[in-house]
């Protein structure tokens, strides 16, 4: 059972879900992909903040909520796809959060966990890390170009992984 504070919290959280965010899950600015554009995201994070619901899980003292008052909390901001995006609680960032508030130092806290709770930057994604001008790493397949954890002969992974058995080097008996 989730404490007095972690349901008091999540209300707001559902409440502003569902009167504010699932609107807004049919307005048309959204990329090729079908994702909220960021300016969508930002205006929808300003009604959260006006509402008193940005970054929900972390205190306004910059304490966390427990794990079971933060997964009652993001159930709530999750009845709508756009909820997570709209309050702040969406996985990269919500466990980056926790991690940095709880180990983090105070020049890491200013500097990367301020940011993220004020709902002003979102963590990097592994997409997000290579150039726009770097070649993508299927290009630099088909040229031939090679990793050193692929074979040379058969330009299969020499690295056993559980989902692929490695093919025996022995030949094939001719007995």
């Amino acid at each position: 059972m989730p404490s007095q504070r972690a349901r008091e919290i999540g209300e707001r959280v559902e409440r502003f879900v569902r009167d504010v965010v699932i609107p807004y899950e049919s307005d048309p600015r959204r990329d090729h992909h079908g994702a909220p554009l960021d300016e969508l995201v930002y205006e929808m994070r300003g009604l959260a903040r006006a509402a008193g619901v940005l970054t929900p899980h972390v205190l306004p003292d910059g304490g966390h909520l427990t794990q079971l008052e933060t997964a009652y909390v993001l159930q709530k901001s999750g009845l709508s796809p756009l909820g997570p995006l709209a309050v702040n609680t969406m996985a990269p960032d919500e466990g980056n959060m926790y991690l940095l508030g709880k180990v983090g130092s105070p020049e890491i806290k200013e500097r990367f966990l301020k940011p993220l709770v004020e709902g002003r930057a979102r963590a990097p994604t592994r997409r997000d890390r290579r150039p726009p001008t770097a070649p993508s790493p299927r290009s630099s397949r088909r040229s031939g170009a090679r990793s050193p954890a692929r074979s040379r002969s058969t330009g299969r992974s020499a690295t056993p992984t559980p989902l692929r058995r490695p093919r025996s080097t022995e030949s094939p008996s001719t007995e």
